[in-house]
């Protein structure tokens, strides 16, 4: 009995020990670091890993004071990962895959962008494309405006960029060589969108 004894008090330390002795650190598939372009850390900032596009692996994390998060439990499959809130300014960086049992370092430079929430526009910005019958930009299409002093021609890709105050109606003609002249007429609301976007067909003569 005694041996018996004396046996157990000694393997009582090296069973009580075990699981200490079989502890490891927890494996993390990837280690991101966000920057803005002057390379200044950015806390507090989304990560999340995607598949397939757009379901989300795992939740959403947040990097830390000095910039960095780890993603620690990532499937096999390559996967994007998604640096950013929503989609304004995000960065993503698509089909990655961590090393073997080994993290993956990614930089991002990120430059934090707004979406413009909460911010009333006092104009709207109109992008006139001047197109001829069969869909194809028209460049030197002349637009004038009873304000206007300069007489802005289209570019190559058709396009003619105009702005008018909120609450104000924008009336002019466009005008090129051997088409038709066509008038348009925009008018600013506060109540709607304030990016406009215009297709303005020519027809020729």
């Amino acid at each position: 009995m005694k041996g018996s004894r004396l046996f157990a008090l000694l393997a009582l330390p090296v069973i009580l020990g075990a699981p200490r002795a079989m502890a490891s650190d927890t494996f993390c598939a990837f280690e991101i670091k966000v920057e803005e372009p002057s390379r200044r850390p950015v806390a507090d900032v989304s990560v999340t890993m995607v598949q397939h596009g757009d379901t989300a692996f795992g939740p959403e994390v947040r990097t830390g004071a000095d910039g960095t998060v780890k993603l620690c439990d990532a499937p096999l499959a390559p996967i994007d990962i998604v640096v950013g809130f929503d989609r304004c300014g995000a960065v993503m960086i698509k089909h990655v895959m961590f090393d073997w049992i080994s993290p993956k370092k990614i930089l991002v430079t990120y430059a934090p962008s707004r979406c413009g929430e909460f911010v009333f526009p006092e104009e709207c910005h109109i992008l006139f494309r001047i197109i001829d019958g069969d869909g194809r930009p028209l460049a030197g299409a002349g637009f004038s405006a009873s304000q206007d002093r300069d007489l802005p021609v289209s570019d190559e890709f058709g396009r003619l960029f105009r702005s008018v105050g909120d609450g104000q109606l924008l009336n002019g003609t466009v005008r090129k060589s051997g088409f038709k002249d066509a008038t348009v007429s925009v008018r600013c609301t506060q109540e709607g969108e304030h990016n406009i976007e215009i297709k303005v067909p020519l027809e020729r003569r």
